[in-house]
């Protein structure tokens, strides 16, 4: 995984330091903030999060992929239950 997406990692690491956590904060807020349609920056924060969970599994401990494996897993689940409770409400609605 980490040769076929070297050239992201290349690229990250030739931004500033704050340009990756800055990032994950926004798509966070939004996630949280913006519904329904918040749910696809909390679908692209997993994507993100899951893909440097993956290159760094060798080196964690059994917490840290117990943590990682809980966020992965949650986050989608959060991001689709926006969507559904907001579709949801719209069928309710009318």
């Amino acid at each position: 995984m980490a040769k076929r997406t070297g050239w992201l990692l290349y690229w990250l690491s030739q931004r500033p330091t704050w340009f990756l956590p800055g990032c994950v904060l926004v798509l966070l807020l939004v996630g949280l903030i913006w519904r329904p349609w918040g749910g696809f920056a909390l679908l692209f924060l997993t994507a993100l999060f899951t893909w440097m969970t993956i290159l760094s599994w060798p080196v964690l401990n059994t917490v840290g992929k117990v943590v990682r494996v809980l966020i992965c897993v949650g986050l989608p689940i959060y991001a689709v239950t926006l969507f559904v409770v907001y579709f949801h409400n719209l069928k309710v609605a009318k």
